[in-house]
């Protein structure tokens, strides 16, 4: 039977629909997260055990190699120690070699040996059946031969076994060498025995000296290579993999597989290299922890920035496992400079195996396509009642592109209760958008008529202003003669005061009237940087002396703080003037014992406030909103008001208009406020 939604029985409510949503989101998507996680946390355990193995590992193998090279350093010591305490003697070649024999049965050491200074040689070598050999050169019957013997039970000297000839006089292998070059216990470089060239050896040496500091010889302990290399085999083959030994050149000392250790060139057998290693797991290795030499040098170092990092995971040789590939410097603490390489097999895992990431993907793009086909049912079962509002709001929208009013909605009885109670608020809305609606029009229709009204009157304004201009010019050709005659009269006789006082009054009007023309041809005039206490000091000066019969008491708080700014003070003084005849006339008007007009000055914020106050009539809201398009009395034609505001623009500055604490008008200047002048001003 096929299922579809108008089969199901939805719940009624609205929240109940989001709450079964929501818990089957969750459910679906704790359920992906989980597994995934615990894919990730099974992954991460088996990293960590596996790093855990390799560090296991590499513990031990260190430590056995430090055990190793530590008995050298101990043998030297106890031995150089008995030769200067007179318990061995080195002329005693019997003694020295059953010393050696006995110590080679309890140090895990292969050879031990003396060489003297005339060329005289005592050795004594483990061998790897277990038994040993003693070499020795007493110079008997001449120099440059070695004897080979075999050794008893006890350490005896037994059956002679061979003789060497044509060995060096004098001991001239690195061991020797370098040991008395330095002076003190040192580790010789890699040789191979003169005896032997089949064998590679490094050993541990110490100069022996007399009481009086002469030398008498060398003492040390040979650590052949090949046998370092059988006992890393020993402790690495169950870890698989590889394990390396390299010197600071990129040459091999030791390994666990010594297949590759050794090249023969010639007749001659050298060490191989470790980037010239035909190995993919040694190949690999050199590719990362070396690089090659500057200059072409032919030669490889060893990459600092590679060591001291996890091991890095690289594919296993030998099955679909992954093996951790890692490098450290070792031996330090011992005198040697080498490098520990490491190559730790681990066991295959389902996260080796080749399909295993496109399993994962996959059933990830199973789960992920699961999710969505449920969450698309289910919200498009979420949505049912909400397709109604769609419907309407559609229609809503297309009454409002044509700016009607909007239809009343109506919602079926059927829908969830959400949903009706969303469509009667919706219902209410559309009942105040439409009320709105009609206001706006009155509003747009008033707002036109007002318009039409200040357009008239800015026309007036500019009718009175070009009067004023004409007014200016006609004011300013008896001006000009009269300050032509003035000077022409102060050049025949400068000392006449009255001549003098005409001709700066009359230059002082020219001045004003070119100032009233620059502010109504909205021409900003020079500023300076003035201090506006100062300035309105002597507007109070020009207003007591000037204008006739206050009719009210002009208070005014002085203050030592300095207001400074850029303007320009000819200006702002006509301004204030206009301001001051503007308040004291309401003040006459109103039945008061005690008009007042104030100025205050002070700072606020950014800006430094001149502010004008009377107890008058104060302004109308009209006036509030319209005042700088008209006049401010019943007989002014604006003119005045129209001034200031040109200067407060033409310094950047604002007007605030407003009732005062008087019960009359406020008017606020509000001017830019400059830092104090660090010095020319006063």
């Amino acid at each position: 039977m096929l299922i579809t939604f108008k089969s199901i029985k939805l719940p009624k409510q609205l929240s109940s629909r989001l709450l079964i949503v929501i818990l089957i989101q969750v459910l679906l998507v704790s359920f992906g997260v989980g597994i995934f996680s615990f894919l990730a946390g099974l992954r991460f355990k088996q990293l960590q055990a596996v790093g855990y193995q390799q560090q296991g590992a590499l513990t031990a193998l260190t430590l056995g190699l430090s055990n190793q090279l530590k008995a050298p350093k101990q043998l030297n010591a106890l031995n150089a120690v008995a030769i200067a305490q007179g318990d061995l003697s080195i002329d005693n070649f019997a003694e020295l070699s059953k010393r050696f024999w006995n110590q080679l049965q309890q140090f895990p050491v292969g050879y031990i040996n003396f060489g003297g200074v005339n060329g005289e040689f005592v050795g004594v070598e483990r061998l790897s059946n277990g038994g040993f050999l003693l070499h020795e050169n007493t110079n008997i019957p001449g120099p440059g031969k070695l004897f080979t013997y075999s050794m008893g039970p006890l350490g005896e000297k037994q059956k002679f076994i061979r003789v060497i000839s044509g060995m060096s006089k004098y001991h001239e292998e690195p061991w020797y060498v370098e040991t008395v070059a330095a002076g003190r216990p040192i580790w010789s470089s890699i040789y191979q025995w003169e005896d032997d060239e089949s064998v590679f050896a490094i050993s541990f040496n110490q100069p022996v000296f007399s009481a009086s500091g002469k030398l008498l010889g060398v003492i040390g302990v040979d650590f052949i290579l090949s046998q370092l290399s059988t006992w890393m085999q020993s402790v690495w083959q169950t870890n698989g993999g590889l394990a390396l030994i390299v010197d600071s050149g990129g040459y091999l000392i030791a390994s666990s597989d010594q297949s590759f250790l050794l090249k023969k060139v010639g007749t001659k057998l050298i060490r191989q290299r470790i980037d010239k290693v035909d190995n993919a797991l040694v190949q690999k290795a050199a590719n990362i922890f070396f690089s090659s030499g500057e200059f072409n040098s032919g030669r490889i170092t060893l990459k600092n920035n590679a060591l001291n990092k996890p091991p890095q995971q690289i594919l296993s040789a030998n099955s679909n496992g992954v093996s951790l590939l890692d490098a450290a410097r070792w031996g330090n603490e011992l005198g040697l400079n080498w490098t520990l390489v490491t190559v730790f097999e681990t066991r295959p895992t389902f996260w080796d195996h080749n399909n295993s990431y496109f399993i994962l993907v996959f059933s990830a793009i199973l789960l992920g396509l699961f999710i969505w086909l449920s969450l698309r049912w289910i919200i498009f079962w979420l949505l049912i009642p909400l397709q109604y509002l769609r419907s309407q709001s559609e229609l809503i929208g297309a009454f409002l592109r044509f700016k009607q009013p909007i239809a009343p909605v109506i919602c079926s009885k059927n829908e969830p209760i959400e949903i009706q109670s969303l469509a009667l608020s919706i219902a209410d809305l559309i009942e105040s958008f439409n009320n709105q609606l009609f206001l706006i029009a009155e509003q747009n229709e008033r707002e036109a008529i007002k318009d039409a009204q200040s357009i008239a009157i800015l026309r007036d304004k500019l009718k009175t202003s070009l009067r004023a201009a004409a007014i200016a010019h006609e004011i300013n050709q008896p001006l000009s003669s009269i300050l032509l005659n003035t000077n022409m009269l102060l050049q025949s006789n400068p000392l006449d005061s009255g001549i003098r006082m005409l001709n700066t009054h009359a230059f002082e009007i020219s001045e004003t009237i070119e100032k009233m023309r620059s502010l109504l041809s909205s021409i900003q005039s020079k500023q300076e940087v003035i201090n506006l206490s100062s300035v309105v000091a002597s507007i109070l000066i020009y207003a007591k002396s000037n204008l006739s019969k206050l009719s009210a008491f002009l208070l005014f708080t002085e203050s030592a703080e300095r207001f400074w700014i850029m303007g320009d003070p000819a200006q702002i003084q006509i301004a204030v003037i206009n301001l001051l005849r503007n308040s004291l006339a309401p003040v006459e008007m109103v039945d008061s014992d005690s008009p007042v007009v104030e100025i205050k000055l002070f700072s606020r914020g950014e800006f430094v406030v001149l502010l004008i106050a009377d107890s008058g009539c104060g302004f109308t809201e009209y006036q509030l909103d319209n005042l700088l398009l008209s006049s401010s009395t019943e007989k002014g034609t604006g003119l005045g008001l129209f001034l200031v505001q040109c200067t407060m623009e033409n310094h950047n500055g604002l007007i605030e208009l407003d009732s005062s604490l008087y019960g009359g008008a406020q008017v606020g200047l509000l001017f830019p406020l400059l830092a104090t002048p660090s010095s020319g001003y006063s």
